[in-house]
C-alpha cells in the first residue's frame, strides 16, 4: 500500500516498509510488526529522517537496538494477549517491568507504553454484492 497523493495524510501505523511512506512525505510512522533486528541499519536511517516509532517484544530487540541503534527512535512493547503469536505474555509483568526500565537507561530510546493486538482483523471478510 502506497499513500495516495493529496490525501494530507502525513503519519500513520503500516506495515513493514516505512520507507516507501518516508518517500511520499509522511512524517510520523508506527511500524506494526516487531523490530526486523536484521534492518537496524534501515531503521537507523529512516528514525534520522522522520519520527518513528517501532515493537520491541523482548530484550534481545532491545540489546540491539541499544548497540546498533543510534538514531532516536519510540518503542512500544507489543504484548501477546493470549494468542500465542508474538509480544510479551500479558500475565508476565516481570517481563514487561524489566523492557520498561531497559528502555529508559537508553538515551535514544523513549518509551511510549504497550501495544496489543487480538489479531482478528486478520479474519476479516468483506461481503461483495
Amino acid at each position: 500500500m502506497v499513500p495516495r497523493r493529496g490525501s494530507g495524510a502525513d503519519h500513520g501505523l503500516i506495515g513493514r516498509n516505512g520507507g516507501i511512506f518516508a518517500n511520499h512525505s509522511w512524517k510520523d510512522i508506527l511500524i506494526a510488526f516487531s523490530t526486523n533486528l536484521r534492518q537496524v541499519n534501515r531503521i537507523n536511517a529512516l528514525a534520522e529522517r522522520i519520527h518513528l516509532e517501532v515493537l520491541v517484544e523482548n530484550s534481545e530487540a532491545l540489546q540491539v537496538l541499544s548497540t546498533k541503534g543510534y538514531a532516536a527512535l519510540v518503542v512500544w512493547i507489543k504484548i501477546d494477549v493470549g494468542n500465542g503469536r508474538t509480544g510479551v505474555d500479558w500475565q508476565n509483568s516481570d517481563e514487561v517491568w524489566t523492557l520498561c526500565e531497559e528502555i529508559q537507561k537508553d538515551l535514544h530510546l523513549k518509551l511510549a507504553g504497550l501495544l496489543t493486538h487480538s489479531g482478528t482483523l486478520t479474519m476479516l471478510r468483506i461481503k461483495t454484492t
